[in-house]
């Protein structure tokens, strides 16, 4: 299904990776977090660098993790690619900059 979306909407997505301007009035909306990391992992996948992984392991305790995983509240990896376009949702609480649970 990814395959099929990401074609209707953005034709021809591999020429024009370096075309910001191409994605700017387009937009791909789908109903569950699952379809979302689905889609997203396949967007990824046909970008050019190799990107870099953050996990929050590092800044929260597994539990928390866990739970907040299992409530969809985040997930707990973030993958980056240079060139891919960042969307800040949320921030709770602005004194501690963006790094407070919200989602990129």
């Amino acid at each position: 299904m990814e395959i099929q979306i990401v074609s209707i909407i953005y034709l021809s997505f591999e020429n024009h990776l370096d075309d910001q301007s191409y994605f700017q009035d387009k937009a791909i909306l789908v109903p569950t977090n699952e379809e979302f990391d689905a889609t997203n992992d396949y967007i990824l996948g046909l970008m050019k660098d190799e990107g870099k992984t953050y996990e929050f392991k590092f800044f929260m305790n597994q539990f928390t993790l866990r739970l907040c995983w299992t409530s969809r509240i985040f997930n707990h990896k973030l993958r980056l690619k240079v060139g891919v376009p960042v969307i800040l949702l949320c921030n709770i609480d602005q004194t501690k900059g963006l790094c407070n649970c919200t989602r990129l």
